[in-house]
């Protein structure tokens, strides 16, 4: 069964300053047999329940997914345990890391559940339900709560989360490279946390996001090569060509603690060709401990299409440095499409 799918793996994807723009994009055409998996499979470690690969595909990629649980069926999965992968055994360092230089190579991929097979899936992580990826093993890698590569529904009551423990890597709660809703619902958490980089979640395309609990991303600073002595943390990330709806009611945050680190915080990156709105009663708060580090809220842009901004609550940065974009930018690079700004809260 083969399917195409376009992969936005850069929490900068759709990121732009100063006129520059990044939208590094992987475009793959997968080819695997699949198997059947709707049920909650017990905890794993090693390498756990499912191992799949895909490519190699240009520019001359290959994809490894080891993990929990794998969903290759339209249905709905329901989870109130723990779906968690955990491996200090990966096979070998991944490919350069988004930001790191050239995405060409081997990626390994450390996964708690991957949605692969057919459009339609729904995960319910229910409250008191853990849904994990966490790799610790030596060398650069790549850790997500929910990989998928399908039209997908996501309803959190409970934890989402990816990390990456041991050297560098990036590490995502949600990575999704096709339409999505995501509820994360009140008292829900989905997170990412590593050496280097960290999104909450990474999403393109038709993109529904309602979020009355916390979506965090914590990035420490990298330890070797390229990226060492820098972090990036990136909340939410997205962009493509269909129209985009955030909301959020509860705490979107992106945090580099380092004090000496080259840190890059920024709660939400958008760069889309079509409609946009995101309305916020809750609080977006960036965070940069370092002086050579910077934050930035907020960034919107577009190509020709409306904007509409909401805001009923606090959006608030912090930065050592005093460095930082702003703390709400919206950018439109044609002669057509209309802003529009409702601020009664707090924009500081």
């Amino acid at each position: 069964m083969k399917f195409t799918v376009t992969k936005y793996p850069d929490q900068k994807a759709a990121f732009q300053t100063a006129g520059r723009r990044w939208n590094l994009m992987k475009r793959s055409v997968l080819e695997i047999s699949l198997m059947a998996v709707l049920c909650a499979l017990p905890a794993s470690s090693a390498l756990g329940a499912f191992n799949v690969s895909n490519g190699p595909y240009w520019p001359g990629n290959t994809d490894h997914y080891y993990g929990n649980t794998e969903i290759t069926t339209a249905g709905t999965l329901n989870n109130s345990g723990a779906m968690t992968f955990s491996s200090s055994t990966m096979p070998t360092n991944t490919g350069a890391l988004s930001g790191s230089g050239w995405m060409v190579g081997d990626y390994y991929w450390g996964v708690g559940v991957l949605d692969w097979g057919t459009d339609g899936a729904v995960i319910n992580n229910n409250s008191g339900g853990t849904i994990q990826g966490i790799v610790s093993g030596t060398g650069q890698a790549q850790a997500d709560g929910i990989v998928t590569l399908q039209f997908v529904t996501i309803n959190n009551s409970g934890l989402i989360d990816g990390e990456v423990t041991n050297h560098d890597g990036w590490a995502c709660g949600v990575y999704a490279s096709s339409d999505v809703t995501v509820n994360n619902n009140a008292g829900a958490t989905i997170s990412a946390a590593a050496p280097y980089s960290s999104t909450g979640i990474q999403c393109a395309n038709n993109v529904r996001i309602v979020n009355n609990g916390t979506i965090k991303a914590v990035s420490y600073p990298g330890t070797e090569g390229i990226t060492i002595n820098q972090a990036v943390a990136n909340t939410i990330g997205t962009g493509g060509n269909y129209p985009i709806y955030i909301e959020n009611n509860g705490t979107l945050s992106a945090i580099c603690p380092s004090t000496t680190a080259t840190n890059q915080a920024q709660v939400f990156t958008c760069w889309n060709n079509s409609t946009n709105t995101f309305k916020n009663t809750g609080l977006i708060y960036c965070e940069n401990d370092s002086p050579v580090g910077n934050a930035s809220d907020f960034y919107y842009g577009v190509q020709g299409y409306d904007e509409s901004f909401y805001n009923s609550g606090m959006i608030t940065n912090y930065s050592a440095s005093g460095k930082g974009w702003a703390a709400v930018w919206m950018e439109n690079d044609a002669d057509n499409g209309n802003y529009s700004i409702y601020n009664s809260g707090t924009i500081a």
